[in-house]
């Protein structure tokens, strides 16, 4: 028994957190499903913290896909960059697009082949800083890498946030 999501939230110097568990909606009707549920709803009640669950029909279905199209890119150690190629392949896109947005695609192709990486490595790199909010998208919008791309960096305030 987990708590898919135990999220804390600030706003206007306001600290509260909600836990949350995800279930497809089928298995709602579950009734083992929600014994599990009436155990984990108690103990966060016990410890003052809004508790709820989660369903597909909660979410829209494009920010499902971007959250899963995204989620593989949180962390990227494994996929054979240090951290100064991360750098500077981020220093040159983010050049580019501050200048003239245009196709993240098409930034991460030149940057690519100007600074000698592999072919879809300044992509991962892009989706990496796409994936820990360092560049922010609108999920609640279908993601095309190959449509205009205007970037927009975290703000420092927003940084010691997250």
């Amino acid at each position: 028994m987990t708590t898919d999501f135990v999220v804390t939230m600030t706003r206007d110097g306001r600290h509260w957190t909600q836990a949350r568990t995800g279930k497809p909606s089928q298995q709602l009707a579950s009734r083992r499903v929600l014994e599990k549920f009436e155990v984990e709803r108690r103990y966060w009640e016990t410890r003052g913290i809004d508790w709820g669950i989660v369903t597909e029909l909660n979410i829209p279905a494009v920010m499902v896909r971007n959250i899963d199209l995204f989620r593989v890119y949180r962390r990227i150690d494994d996929r054979g960059l240090l951290s100064s190629d991360i750098a500077c392949i981020a220093a040159f896109m983010s050049a580019k697009l501050r200048n003239l947005p245009q196709p993240l695609s098409i930034v991460a192709s030149q940057c690519d082949e100007i600074l000698g990486y592999p072919p879809g490595g300044s992509l991962v790199v892009a989706y990496h800083f796409i994936a820990t909010r360092e560049w922010q998208i609108n999920f609640n919008h279908p993601f095309n890498p190959n449509k205009i791309f205007i970037l927009q960096e975290r703000k420092a305030c927003d940084a010691a946030v997250h």
